[in-house]
């Protein structure tokens, strides 16, 4: 059987499906592995019980070089590298690259994931109104004032790490100034590494993400999700809810958005892969993009599309990778999905974890964490736990707005920092 290369990200980054999907397009998963943040006998039972062979790299994050010399046999008799986690698509890029693997270029991975450049790039492009700012690019730039309210997040992150809305330009000038440490919890390590922050316009409005299949420069598949429910706290921003079908634009609209992703996609020269793209859209405006994530996406989006659409996303992207014919239909499951997502506070003991009755058990559940875990001291999102609800597509709006109204599913904790 022909092999493929697999990382994983201190242990998760959806090793088992991954390799499941591999398993079923064909191929045989090598993992590697970061130090699993959790006991590695739990890592090495979860792979045995699926008689996968693996390899843990004792650092946090997994280099080129470690990669490659880590390999059992030479690197010529694999196919393809793959991983999920936004921190190792470059690593993943590069790996394709020397294999001769069918994937954008590792530059063009580097520029789509550094939101100051692709920004700019897309400014000098026509393609957006707005422009990102260093902080020598603000203390230069007349058209910003106080009045102007900005988002402020690293150029290179994930899960919202580090990420605000502030008042004005001397606000955002004296963020950046004093170079704010951020809290480390390890677990992002890749990003926290010489944090860089800039300032981009604060852009207003309703947030959608797409879920895109993209081979030989050609969008394949393209689906979205609302965010219903969006909480901008200190540092982070909180991704409460989510259905799909979006409920409160007009499919005419959604349809504009689907082909604003495609002018992106086009003028980038992005043409293979699958990506997880955010934007938002307002009356003035329109569509505006807030990121592009050359990845699936989190949570349980990806679950969602399959319940959706029957579309497993990883194994398109592996037909892709390897030059074969795709098998995704633009099909619709007569359902809709709705999900939330449960937070912990971070640096907190959890006492509880309280369930609203009034809701129905989820048709899919995922707890990460549980009553006696403490949750990590850091700027980004904690998951607690993911939970969905299928929806009847006929009812979907009704049944949406009833369970968007309140928690399924809410974390009791206490700050143990000075105990």
């Amino acid at each position: 059987m022909k092999k493929a290369i697999l990382l994983g990200h201190q242990g998760y980054g959806g090793v088992t499906r991954n390799a499941k999907e591999i398993r079923e397009c064909g191929f045989e998963p090598f993992i590697i592995t970061s130090k699993p943040i959790y006991p590695v006998e739990k890592f090495t039972e979860a792979m045995n019980s699926l008689g996968l062979s693996f390899r843990i790299v004792e650092q946090l994050t997994l280099t080129l070089d470690e990669t490659i010399n880590i390999l059992p046999e030479p690197i010529e008799n694999y196919v393809f590298c793959l991983s999920v986690w936004e921190g190792q698509r470059l690593l993943v890029s590069q790996i394709n690259e020397i294999l001769g693997a069918k994937d954008i270029s590792p530059a063009l991975v580097s520029l789509i994931q550094n939101k100051y450049r692709l920004r700019n790039k897309l400014y000098e492009l026509g393609l957006t109104k707005y422009r990102a700012f260093s902080y020598h690019d603000l203390l230069l730039e007349p058209s910003i004032s106080d009045e102007v309210p900005l988002f402020v997040k690293p150029v290179n992150s994930t899960g919202s790490l580090c990420s605000k809305r502030v008042e004005g330009k001397s606000a955002v000038l004296s963020l950046m100034k004093d170079a704010i440490t951020f809290h480390d919890d390890f677990f992002f390590s890749e990003f926290y590494q010489d944090i860089e922050l800039f300032a981009e316009p604060y852009i207003c409005g309703k947030e959608f993400s797409f879920e895109l299949v993209v081979d030989n420069g050609e969008v394949k598949f393209c689906t979205a999700h609302e965010k219903l429910r969006v909480d901008e706290l200190e540092n982070t921003v909180l991704e409460v809810s989510f259905c799909s079908p979006p409920i409160t634009i007009d499919p005419s609209i959604l349809r504009l958005g689907e082909e604003k992703v495609a002018i992106y996609f086009s003028a980038l020269g992005i043409s293979d892969g699958c990506y997880h793209v955010e934007l938002r859209y307002n009356d003035i405006d329109k569509w505006e993009l807030i990121e592009i994530n050359p990845r699936t996406g989190g949570a349980l989006v990806y679950d969602s599309v399959i319940e959706r659409h029957g579309v497993k996303m990883v194994s398109q992207w592996i037909l892709s990778l390897t030059r074969q014919t795709l098998t995704v239909s633009d099909k619709e499951y007569n359902k809709g999905t709705y999900f939330q997502i449960a937070y912990a506070n971070a640096g907190e003991q959890i006492l509880n974890i309280e369930i609203n009755n009034r809701y129905l058990e989820p048709d899919i559940s995922q707890k990460i964490l549980n009553v006696g875990d403490v949750t990590p001291i850091s700027d980004r999102e904690v998951f607690g736990a993911f939970n969905m609800w299928l929806t009847c597509i006929d009812k979907h709006v009704e049944q949406v707005a009833d369970m968007d109204s309140a928690l399924y599913m809410s974390y009791i904790s206490r700050d143990i920092s000075s105990s």
